[in-house]
This record gives C-alpha cells, sequence and structure tokens, in this order.
C-alpha cells in the first residue's frame, strides 16, 4: 500500500512539472490584417514555430503588435494541442488616410489656413507620408500672406529590419511690402532633408537606441527689383541620437522617449555661411493611480542656433501645444527652452480625458541669454478626444490663462 502511494505522489509530482514546462509553438497565424503585409507582422514576433514562449512572453508579443500603433485591437488565442501551442493573433485595422482641414485664429488679427493629408501604412509597410500646405497672415510688419508647403517620408525597415529613411522637403513663400503697401519684391525659403536611421538596440522595432546621420539643405533666394541680397544656400550635415521605450494601450500611451540632434554647416563646404542647429526633447509617460488611462505627462525641450544670416529665427513659441495661453508664434528667436506637465483623467469614456496642462517656457535672441528668470507661464484646463479609428489621432480644446503677467487668456484647440 505505502509503495503504491509512492508511486502515484510521484506520478502526480511529474504530471505537475510536466504541465508547468511551455509547450512549443507549432502554429502561429494572422487574421484581419487586410491592408498590413503579413511579413510586417511576422517580424515584431519572437516567439515562432518551434520555440518555447510562457505565457507572459506571448503577451509581450501580442503588445508589440498593438505598439506599431496601426490596429485598433489585437487579440491573442492559444489552443493547446497534443503537439504544441497554435497561436492566432487577431487586429482590428483602422484607417489610414487622414485629411484634416487647418484653421486658426486669434485676437489680433493673424489667421491661417489649409490642410494636411496623412496616410499611414503605405502600402501596408507601415510606411507614412504627409503632406501639407498653408497660407498665414501673420500680421508681421512689412509681409504679407505667407504660403507654404511640406511633404515627408517616413520608411522603416527599408534596407534591414533595423533601417529606417526619412525624407522631408519645404517650401516657404512670402511678399515683402514697401511702405505704401504694394509688393516689394517675394522670399522664398526651399529646405530639404535626408536622414537614415540605425536602431542600435536589437528585439523590437522602434525600441531602445537609435542613430541616425542624413545631409541637410536650406536656400533663400529674394526676388523682385527692390530685394535685398539673399541668403543663398547652406548643406550641412546632421545628426540623430534617440531613444524610445514606449507602450501604446490605445487610449494611452505609456514610456519614456528622448530625442537629441546637431546639424553643421561650414562655409565654403558646399555652403554660404557658418552655423550650428542642436536640440534635445524628452518625454516621460506614466499611469497615474488606479484609474485606467489616468496619465501624467512630463516633457523638456531646448535648442539653439549659433551662426548663419540674421533673418533666420530657428525657435518659436505659443499656440499649437506650445505655450497655449499665448498666440501662435509670439515669440522668435534663435534659442529656446519648454517645460510641461499634462494630467489627463477618462471622464466616463476611455476616449475623453479631462487635461490639465501647465507649461513654461521662452526664447531668447541667442544661447548666451538664456535664463530661467524671464519665462512665460501658461495654465490650460479642457479636454482632450482620443480617436482609436484612425493611426495616431487626438484632439484638444480648452481654455488657457498666463500666469504672472496679467493676459487675459484664449480658447486653445487643436493636435496636441
Amino acid at each position: 500500500m505505502t509503495r503504491w502511494l509512492a508511486a502515484a505522489c510521484l506520478l502526480w509530482s511529474g504530471l505537475l512539472v510536466a504541465s508547468d514546462q511551455p509547450s512549443p509553438v507549432v502554429a502561429v497565424y494572422i487574421k484581419g490584417n487586410e491592408v498590413t503585409q503579413l511579413h510586417v507582422l511576422r517580424r515584431e514576433l519572437r516567439w515562432r514555430e518551434g520555440s518555447t514562449p510562457t505565457d507572459e512572453q506571448l503577451e509581450d508579443d501580442r503588445q508589440a503588435l498593438l505598439d506599431l500603433g496601426l490596429f485598433r485591437s489585437v487579440e491573442l488565442t492559444v489552443q493547446r494541442t497534443a503537439q504544441g501551442k497554435v497561436l492566432t493573433y487577431a487586429v482590428r485595422e483602422k484607417f489610414y488616410l487622414l485629411p484634416v482641414p487647418r484653421l486658426s485664429a486669434n485676437a489680433d488679427g493673424r489667421y491661417s489656413y489649409g490642410a494636411q493629408v496623412r496616410w499611414s501604412n503605405v502600402f501596408g509597410l507601415n510606411h507614412s507620408l504627409v503632406v501639407y500646405g498653408e497660407r498665414e497672415n501673420t500680421e508681421e510688419p512689412g509681409v504679407g500672406e505667407e504660403t507654404q508647403y511640406a511633404i515627408s517620408y517616413v520608411a522603416p525597415a527599408l534596407t534591414g529590419r533595423y533601417e529606417t529613411l526619412v525624407v522631408g522637403m519645404g517650401h516657404t513663400t512670402r511678399p515683402v511690402l514697401d511702405g505704401a503697401g504694394g509688393k516689394a519684391y517675394d522670399e522664398r525659403i526651399d529646405t530639404a532633408a535626408v536622414t537614415w536611421l540605425r536602431q542600435l538596440t536589437l528585439g523590437r522595432s522602434n525600441q531602445g537606441w537609435s542613430v541616425g546621420l542624413g545631409p541637410r539643405w536650406r536656400r533663400q533666394d529674394t526676388l523682385g527689383p527692390s530685394a535685398p541680397p539673399e541668403d543663398g544656400h547652406a548643406a550641412a550635415l546632421g545628426t540623430v541620437l534617440a531613444y524610445r521605450n514606449q507602450r501604446f494601450r490605445v487610449y494611452s500611451d505609456e514610456g519614456l522617449r528622448f530625442n537629441m540632434h546637431l546639424d553643421a554647416a561650414r562655409e565654403g563646404w558646399i555652403a554660404d555661411y557658418d552655423f550650428v542647429h542642436w536640440g534635445a526633447e524628452v518625454a516621460w509617460l506614466r499611469p497615474f493611480g488606479n484609474t485606467p488611462h489616468q496619465s501624467l505627462h512630463l516633457f523638456a525641450e531646448l535648442g539653439g542656433y549659433h551662426g548663419g544670416p540674421a533673418s533666420i529665427d530657428a525657435y518659436s513659441l505659443g499656440g499649437g501645444g506650445q505655450l497655449r495661453a499665448y498666440d501662435r508664434a509670439f515669440i522668435e528667436g534663435d534659442a529656446y527652452y519648454r517645460l510641461a506637465v499634462e494630467w489627463l483623467r477618462p471622464l466616463h469614456w476611455p476616449w475623453l480625458r479631462v487635461l490639465v496642462v501647465l507649461e513654461n517656457g521662452n526664447v531668447f535672441d541667442d544661447v548666451r541669454g538664456m535664463t530661467l528668470r524671464d519665462s512665460y507661464t501658461s495654465l490650460g484646463l479642457g479636454l482632450r478626444l482620443c480617436v482609436p479609428q484612425f493611426v495616431n489621432l487626438e484632439v484638444e480644446v480648452g481654455w488657457a490663462f498666463p500666469l504672472g503677467d496679467g493676459g487675459e487668456g484664449q480658447v486653445f484647440g487643436g493636435r496636441p
């Protein structure tokens, strides 16, 4: 009897050990990807046929697909068979083409209008194309209505899984007026940039450390009988260092991202003038409390521009998620900083959240004049709406007022 009992206990313990051990994956299926190409999804999966992942490791793969930002949801079904696990990932794709009108106005008569078209997941490759056009009455003395066009294309995994190509071009035209209000001449500015990014941290796409390198180009022309001498052109070499460890939770994000760039040109080396342009940004996005999608966001930005023509103002603050209590680009210069804290809490639905945002920053003529003693502070209260049917689409509206300088405040709105 004792021997039978010992044998039964031994058998039972063996079954427990066997059940705790991960079984191999025998098949992986992905469904619901009507646009996204299959290889784009499979390259995100670490655990494929023949591997023996745990449930936690499979959840990491499911989250990796969701982190692409292309899907409203990703569900994983695990079917256990005598041979092993059969994995089925079911994705719900978003809409990938998004035309957006752009309209803004403020009390001093400044206004702008235009449109932007964003095509995410181009040809199902997780590439993105953005085309943008806008006309703006800047209310700047002696300057007429400004016209801007821009196009950018981002191609992840173009030459390999961990390489990304980024291409952008822009054009700006604005008439400069004479004393009688007529057009004296036109100023035209053309820009172009190409960046090749290499991910250093192997594993998940677009996660971890990356470095980038590529050319930059800018040309300013003045056209007309009364035109002053033009700035000319400058070709520069640009470098990028970036870090990203971020998770997409459909209605909120969490994680850390960092970006730093340095562009430099030297007169005589395919450039009519010297300049150095640098900047750094960091964002820390954290869950706050036990309420799902309640978040605390911290932002810090810093930048400077040295050399170059006097006509260039590299930075501006005001409006558009940059000191919301102030008019768009109300202050310009060649050095700046901005600090911000955002608190968001769902208002019954996860896609609609209350927003409280505190911002502080300033723009200076040059880096040597930067100080924290002279700054502008904005406090805003509003709502932020997430539209999960589209890629990376959030809209906010609210009221912000300046702290410390006696301003009256204003309505803010648009994409954060």
